[in-house]
């Protein structure tokens, strides 16, 4: 019966065979590397992505610190509250979550600073650093003091801050924005130099 076929190589039935082990072998290979790197990150979990615990050495800013004005650098349970309850103050639906202040501190373009009294956090503000075809431009975010501290020239100190570090990385100008309810810090900036001036501001929401 089996005399009635023809005996055909196997090459002939899958040309490609060659060229498919080859490509195997290949990705057989780089499954290996790939699990290799899997080994190491139990400890990079450790390190960097459980809550609550401060960033890895290995990826942590320089500290600054400009008169009472510090760039926060690390962050644990406290500095969270008290940063989520600034957030709160500044906007009724504001929040800081773990997940965007860990964002923020990881972002070499992106510089938060804060002032502390009695140990806790209680004014904060955001450089924001972008570069674009014309220009470096600096950006200035979610500035609050909090209620109980304000008169005590808290915002004048951390403005000044923020101006100085946009400066220090070459940005041609600084932004910000500041709701026209906010007469207070309206007329600090103004104070501080900065002009209004008239566009068409648009949002989208994702």
């Amino acid at each position: 019966m089996l005399s009635c076929f023809p005996v055909v190589p196997v090459r002939a039935l899958f040309p490609d065979l060659r060229h498919l082990c080859t490509d195997l072998r290949h990705r057989a290979s780089h499954l290996r590397h790939r699990a290799s790197h899997l080994r190491h990150w139990p400890a990079y979990l450790r390190h960097n992505v459980i809550p609550g615990r401060p960033r890895d050495e290995g990826i942590k800013k320089n500290a600054t610190f400009v008169g009472m004005v510090e760039e926060l650098t690390t962050y644990g349970p406290r500095e969270l509250a008290d940063l989520d309850a600034l957030m709160h103050e500044l906007s009724a639906t504001s929040f800081c979550s773990e997940e965007l202040l860990r964002a923020a501190l990881e972002d070499a373009n992106v510089h938060v600073y804060v002032i502390r009294a009695e140990g806790r956090i209680v004014a904060a503000g955001t450089l924001c650093i972008k570069h674009t075809l014309e220009f470096t431009i600096a950006d200035i975010e979610s500035v609050v003091v909090s209620a109980r501290c304000r008169g005590r020239g808290y915002g004048k100190e951390l403005m000044s801050a923020l101006m100085e570090a946009a400066r220090s990385v070459g940005a041609h100008h600084i932004q910000l924005t500041s709701n026209p309810a906010r007469g207070a810090a309206n007329r600090l900036y103004q104070a501080l130099g900065f002009q209004r001036y008239e566009t068409n501001c648009y949002k989208l929401l994702f």
